[in-house]
């Protein structure tokens, strides 16, 4: 007989064991994943709402993507798509988590803990979902690792395998119990079967099941710890194994599996079950959602539902270039504002442009206001480009006293701006006209206009005293309510009290800025209240006269942003068709400072040509509104599963994989290469991309060798004949420090200390000293916040943070690993605060470790092992039980806080569990290990001498 080595224990090689997270897991195959099953029930689930809840008769509940599309707005269903993405991202998490978890990933038989799971995190989320204000990211993060675990039970089980793909209504609903019966441990649940993958092919296994009547199992791993039964089967049949090409224990009688999480013959004995399998799992997470009576739509109610799902987003900032309405500058044009009114004016150049795009849609008229002391002026046009030259001829001048006629240039503006029209003020020095603030707050109350006034200083003393005196949280941009916010205030003075009092009685806000500072806080402003963002087309050094430029039909505005060209007399713009472009009309060029920026509105497609007539280099940088769009994260191959990084930066020496998102394509487009690129634009690394879709989404990936230069991210590609490219001006460092949590998530408890463990890892060359900084939200949970650590080359150290909740509520625990000041690496992860504490263990008496020379399937019956156990509570116990089933449990109670279980078993179940679960849902798993430290030997020369009675010898003795 051949000699089967299996290594249960000690075997570094982790296998599939469940539907595979993502499409880059999938070799190419169109195969169900955590995600699309998850993605696909979310959206169907949400269509069927909106059709038929939220708006009966308005929608096609047959037709889903028009009834989503439709129903959110542009803003709206890019949240709602980045909903689905979070929960697909936890389901995930939970995937890498728990993949050694039998209960997790209902393996090994371990199918009614599996259950008592599912039932303990829905109770969870419905709790956690009803509480006065509900932490929906918390929410969230259940929701995946619910779905993780219900869909499993579909790939795992022998569900599918008798039902098709009829869902298990009972699964995970409480005070339901599982509709049959889980096999006993010692029941034959399958034959063997030719397990080459070429008989896997020819469907060698799709008839391996036995099983006297309708009962549940699932296949044995060779690596979570629950060692499959032998010995007690006929020849050729025993129990099921999970199966694929890292599970040793398929070689086990009954050799084979049953495992349906892909479609490869290779990985799945029962490949051939996949699709059902999948829209079982697609069907039971629609369920959890809208299912009648159970779904949390009729648990929570539709409320409720449309925030877990993000349905009711309204963007929170004003839009500004709405019809109808006036944009509007009130600008202190005194001589020490020269560097306000450069940035005003390039950032005006933006909402200019995009308010003539807009056309008719936009805003009505332009408006500016100046105002020093003590003259005032007042400009208003219909035409951005006569806008334009009133930013470019304004001038910095005069300013003797500080005070200046503030007021009196927002009154100016004011009288002449259309209701709910969007100011934005800019000053460093305080009001002379005071006596206008009644004026003021009454023409903004009375035409509805949001107030912003970015103040850069007051005249205290008697001088400008400048942002450095002062430290505020600056808002990021004009609120979408009628809530009356204002900015904080950290200092006093009469100048800044009144600009204080006006924002108080309006609903205004104030922005404290420094010189360098504006040009980030205004332009937040415009992002955000103008509808403004650029798409990124490419960039680049210039230093040759001429430099192409491919641009797209997709494209609806081009943008060339110059840094170093002394005159706009020194570059000219060249089109497709060989013309030189005029700047009138839809195009234009605008130099502010240093800046001169090129925009062209309905650019023709084509190569263009950038000419340069001066000597020196230019920084180019390329963008313009459209609709193609990316998104990247970066993945590590955990064998062959592949996982997004845990920190937020990619580590040096390592392979990646970078997996990009793309929107907006049309069914001609095409997607050719992901590139990398230096800060300076020049190319890295090319990463060629298969990409043969016709969707309008498409997800497409490679992999790369992390070095130590920065780089950022731009793919390219084509439409038709023309070349489109986009870019992320994102810098990614890759750094050498790295940082995990490697103790798996437990639950806080009010007052009482908890210990996270956190391991820095040295991937370098040499020795360095790194800074472990931790913070929560709320504030104050870490009782240490600062950490020196000091770690080899090459090597590992852990640390262990200790947190005290001083409150019940859903914590955000935040780790940052920096070095000599920069940060490497954060990590985050939420946390659950309890008031009542769940189970405890403490251990009373135990018998020795299983002998090594017992650890083996010839001998592990031969030395039985016991465990006694006070389980402590504070809320009564509701269920206390022990896997897997070979383990017996005994208990009773000792007073009415603490129960006596007795676990025995033989050293076959070398590792235990016990589990227990309270009435308020805290549910406590202690590990029981008998091994000490040895390892279990899995080699087995002769099957049947384990399947068949071996004679005992009895020596004969003398009797006297």
């Amino acid at each position: 007989m051949p000699t089967f080595a299996l290594f249960l224990l000690g075997c570094c090689v982790l296998s599939v064991r469940s539907f595979l997270p993502s499409k880059e897991s999938t070799d190419g195959r169109q195969d169900h994943t955590h995600a699309s099953i998850t993605q696909a029930a979310i959206y169907h689930a949400t269509s069927d709402v909106i059709a038929n809840v939220i708006s009966p008769g308005k929608y096609n509940a047959s037709d889903p993507d028009t009834t989503i599309t439709t129903y959110f707005d542009h803003d709206a269903l890019i949240h709602f798509a980045q909903t689905i993405i979070d929960i697909v991202n936890k389901n995930n998490l939970a995937q890498r988590t728990y993949r050694d978890d039998a209960s997790r990933t209902m393996n090994c038989e371990q199918i009614v803990p599996g259950h008592l799971l599912l039932q303990t995190l829905r109770d969870k989320i419905i709790h956690q979902s009803q509480t006065a204000n509900p932490n929906w990211d918390a929410v969230r993060d259940l929701i995946g690792q619910y779905l993780f675990t219900l869909q499993e039970f579909y790939s795992n089980t022998n569900w599918v395998e008798m039902f098709g793909d009829r869902v298990c209504r009972e699964l995970g609903i409480s005070g339901e119990s599982l509709p049959y019966k889980v096999s006993d441990h010692d029941k034959v649940t399958c034959t063997s079967c030719n397990y080459t993958k070429e008989a896997v092919q020819q469907y060698s296994c799709v008839d391996n099941m036995r099983s006297d009547g309708q009962l549940l199992t699932s296949g044995y791993t060779s690596y979570q710890n629950i060692n499959k039964p032998i010995g007690q089967f006929p020849q050729n049949m025993g129990k099921c194994s999970h199966g694929g090409p890292y599970d040793n224990s398929k070689d086990i009688p009954a050799i084979g599996g049953i495992n349906k999480e892909t479609s490869s013959p290779e990985l799945s004995p029962h490949f051939d079950l996949h699709q059902s399998a999948g829209e079982a799992a697609i069907q039971a997470t629609y369920d959890f959602f809208v299912g009648n009576g159970t779904g949390l739509l009729s648990v929570l109610g539709i409320e409720k539902f449309k925030e877990v799902m993000v349905m009711s987003y309204k963007n929170p900032c004003y839009n500004c270039l709405a019809p109808g309405l006036s944009v509007v500058f009130v600008i202190d044009d005194t001589g020490s504002m020269s560097g306000e009114i450069m940035q005003a004016t390039q950032h005006s150049i933006d909402i200019v442009n995009q308010a003539k795009l807009l056309g008719s849609n936009g805003p009505s008229n332009f408006i500016l206001s100046t105002f020093n002391d003590p003259d005032t002026s007042i400009y208003n046009t219909t035409d951005g480009n006569e806008m334009k030259k009133w930013l470019h001829n304004m001038t910095a001048h005069g300013g003797g006293d500080c005070p200046e006629m503030a007021l009196t240039g927002i009154v100016n503006a004011l009288k002449i701006a259309n209701p709910g029209s969007c100011v934005f003020f800019f000053t460093d020095a305080d009001a002379k006209d005071p006596e206008k603030q009644n004026e003021v707050i009454n023409l903004i109350n009375d035409k509805h206009i949001k107030l912003v006034s970015f103040l850069r200083g007051d005249c205290g003393g008697g001088s400008r005293r400048r942002r450095s005196e002062f430290t505020v949280q600056n808002p990021t941009c004009i609120l979408n309510d009628n809530s009356r916010r204002a900015g904080r205030a950290r200092r006093s003075s009469a100048g800044f009290d009144l600009f204080s009092k006006i924002a108080s009685a309006t609903g205004g806000q104030i922005v404290h800025t420094s010189s360098s500072s504006l040009g980030g806080l205004l332009g937040s402003f415009v992002k955000n209240n103008m509808g403004a963002s650029k798409l990124g087309v490419t960039s680049f050094e210039m230093s040759a006269p001429t430099h192409s430029i491919s641009v797209d039909s997709d494209l609806s505005i081009l943008t060339v942003t110059i840094e170093g060209l002394s005159s706009a007399t020194y570059v000219s713009l060249d089109r497709p068709d060989g013309s030189t472009q005029m700047f009138s009309g839809t195009a234009s060029i605008d130099k502010i400072g240093s800046t001169t920026v090129i925009s062209v509105q309905n650019p023709p497609a084509g190569v263009w040509y950038l000419q340069k007539s001066q000597t020196g280099t230019w920084k180019v940088k390329v963008g313009g509104s459209g609709n193609i769009d990316f998104t990247y994260k970066f993945m590590e191959d955990v064998h062959g599963i592949k996982y997004p990084i845990t920190g937020s930066s990619p580590i040096t020496g390592s392979k990646l994989l970078i997996s990009i998102s793309v929107t907006g394509l049309s069914p001609s487009a095409r997607v050719t290469n992901i590139i990398l690129k230096k800060p300076n634009g020049v190319i890295l690394t090319k990463l060629p991309v298969s990409d043969s879709s016709s969707g309008s989404n498409r997800v497409l990936f490679a992999y790369f060798d992390v070095t130590p230069e920065e780089f950022f991210v731009s793919i390219n590609g084509s439409i038709g004949t023309n070349i489109f490219t986009r870019e992320k001006s994102d810098i990614i460092t890759p750094v050498t420090g790295e940082i995990t949590f490697t103790s798996k998530p437990e639950n806080l408890v009010l007052g009482e200390n908890s210990v996270i463990d956190v391991a820095v890892k040295n991937t370098g060359s040499t020795s360095q000293t790194y800074q472990l900084t931790a913070t929560s939200v709320p504030s104050g949970f870490p009782t240490q916040r600062s950490y020196s650590v000091t770690v080899g080359p090459r090597s590992n150290k852990e640390i262990s943070l200790t947190l005290t909740p001083t409150n019940v509520s859903v914590a955000t625990l935040s780790v940052k690993l920096t070095l000599g000041g920069q940060t490497l690496q954060t990590i985050s992860r939420t946390l659950m605060v309890e008031d009542v504490p769940p189970p405890k263990f403490n251990e009373v008496n135990r018998t020795s470790n299983c002998r090594q020379e017992m650890l083996n399937y010839y001998n592990c019956k031969k030395q039985n092992w016991t465990l006694v156990l006070d389980v402590a509570f504070r809320a009564s116990l509701s269920q206390l039980y022990a896997t897997p089933t070979t383990v017996q449990l005994k208990y009773a109670r000792n007073s009415p806080s603490v129960y006596v279980a007795t676990l025995s078993g033989t050293c076959c179940t070398y590792k235990s569990q016990l589990t227990a679960i309270d009435a308020r849902g805290n549910m406590k798993t202690k590990t029981i290990d008998f091994l000490g430290g040895n390892v279990f030997n899995t080699t087995v020369e002769n099957f049947d001498i384990l399947t068949k009675p071996i004679p005992v010898k009895v020596k004969k003795t003398d009797h006297v």
